[in-house]
């Protein structure tokens, strides 16, 4: 941040389209901060990237960190828009730029990228639900045999340990799973 302002960075090799952002943005109280794909802070401050300088210099890496992702393009033809999307871009903004078209550009990538952050921390989370699938199933057959009882009844156990510890039933689990006996964990909880 700079003077209170929230800053937006831009690749560009274009000083033209760095000086008319810099005028549309500092109205909008955004100050501008040009950067090359090797000096990239790793926040989430806004990105304006001119979608010809990225393909000429074929740098997608720098796009691998989720952030609000805007190009800028000539004349938002079809391929134009094409390419903007596929190097990850939430909103694209043309030349000349305008207020109301920059201000627009940052709300909706900034939301589209507060959601695509959400989905990711879903899909991980059930991912990694999935993956621990493996070890509810071990230590619900681990209780049926200890305790000579049904799937049903040994996932209550299983499930009522976890809720008086207030431990996630995948990580109980495995911990479960780990541990030598199922006596000790029902008798004594995780």
């Amino acid at each position: 941040m700079k003077s209170g302002n929230q800053e937006i960075y831009v690749l560009s090799n274009k000083d033209r389209d760095i000086s008319s952002l810099n005028k549309v943005a500092n109205r909008l109280g955004f100050d501008i901060t040009p950067f090359s794909h090797a000096n990239l802070p790793k926040n989430n401050n806004a990105v304006i990237f001119d979608v010809a300088t990225v393909l000429e210099f074929k740098c997608k890496a720098i796009f691998e960190h989720n952030r609000p992702l805007i190009a800028l393009v000539s004349h938002a033809t079809p391929s134009e828009i094409q390419h903007a999307m596929e190097l990850g871009a939430y909103a694209v903004i043309t030349r000349p730029i305008h207020q109301l078209g920059l201000l627009s550009a940052l709300q909706v990538s900034s939301i589209l990228s507060k959601k695509t952050e959400e989905k990711e921390k879903q899909y991980n989370n059930l991912r990694r639900k999935h993956l621990s699938r493996c070890s509810v199933i071990k230590a619900v057959i681990s209780f049926m045999d200890e305790f000579n009882v049904n799937d049903q009844k040994a996932y209550e156990m299983i499930r009522t340990i976890s809720m008086s510890k207030n431990i996630e039933v995948e990580t109980l689990c495995e911990n479960l799973v780990k541990s030598t006996s199922c006596n000790d964990v029902y008798n004594k909880g995780a």
